[in-house]
């Protein structure tokens, strides 16, 4: 069993429990240090940040798609084309996705299933509230005007 391994970063010998585990690997190990492998994966980070403003929003949203693709039949394509076209905000509020604590819902109607468009936390919670009716949402506008 191998006991040491080099680092093909900082080319350096170390003793394999230095190493990350890895399942495609020969050795079962990553080819990079764990030192070496952190300090790669914080700094593609904070350039992927620094480039993109909604990167973390993004890496959310990943994790969401597998359950967004079963429940609407959203996937990870269709959901980030909505995004476009909505501008990365909430369809009725326009709060763009970076100023939003939680990503994005996917709006549908509990009747028909049919998905409407991305929606922020509190505009599908509203919607929700008012049963998806049309009627009781303009009567609220209506009161508001007042």
């Amino acid at each position: 069993m191998i006991t040491m391994k080099e680092c093909k970063s900082c080319n350096t010998r170390k003793l394999i429990t230095e190493f990350y585990k890895d399942s495609y690997s020969k050795d079962l190990h990553s080819t990079q240090c764990k030192v070496c492998r952190d300090i790669r994966s914080i700094s593609y980070s904070k350039e992927r940040k620094a480039k993109d403003p909604i990167f973390k929003k993004k890496s959310q949203l990943a994790s969401c798609m597998a359950r967004r693709k079963k429940l609407y039949g959203v996937g990870a394509k269709e959901y980030q084309e909505m995004l476009e076209k909505q501008n990365f905000s909430c369809y009725t509020c326009k709060t763009h996705i970076k100023d939003q604590k939680k990503d994005m819902a996917v709006d549908h109607c509990h009747k028909t299933q049919k998905v409407r468009g991305l929606l922020c936390d509190s505009c599908n919670r509203a919607i929700g509230l008012l049963k998806d009716s049309v009627e009781i949402a303009i009567n609220i506008a209506e009161y508001l005007k007042k």
